[in-house]
C-alpha cells in the first residue's frame, strides 16, 4: 500500500469517525441539530460527487460525507427532530442551490 493509498484510507475512517460524534447525541435527544445545515452539506457534498461519478474518478472522502449527512438527515427522522426551519434556512439553501448551478 503506498502512501497515498494510506491517507485515503485514514481521511475515510477519520471522516466516519467524525459524523458517528454527530449521531450518538441525536439518537439520544441530547442534542438539537440544524437539519437545514445538513440539508446544505448534503447538497454541496453530492453537487461535487456527481461529476466525479460521471468522469469515472471517485473520491471516497467525498462518498464519506455524503453517507454521513444523509445518515444525519436520517437519525434526525428517526427520532422525529422539528425542522424549526426559518426564512435564514431558506436563504442559505438558495444561496448553495445558486452557487452549484453558477
Amino acid at each position: 500500500m503506498s502512501k497515498i493509498d494510506l491517507f485515503n484510507v485514514l481521511a475515510v475512517l477519520f471522516s466516519a469517525a467524525t459524523y458517528v460524534i454527530y449521531i450518538i447525541p441525536i439518537l439520544r435527544k441530547s442534542e438539537p441539530t440544524a437539519i437545514s445545515t445538513w440539508i446544505a452539506w448534503l447538497l454541496i457534498d453530492l453537487a461535487v460527487l456527481a461529476p466525479m461519478i460521471l468522469a469515472g474518478k471517485i473520491s471516497w472522502a467525498i462518498v464519506t460525507y455524503a453517507a454521513g449527512c444523509t445518515s444525519i438527515l436520517l437519525a434526525c427522522l428517526w427520532v422525529k427532530m422539528p425542522l424549526q426551519w426559518k426564512v435564514i434556512d431558506t436563504v442559505c439553501i438558495l444561496l448553495v442551490v445558486l452557487a452549484m448551478s453558477a
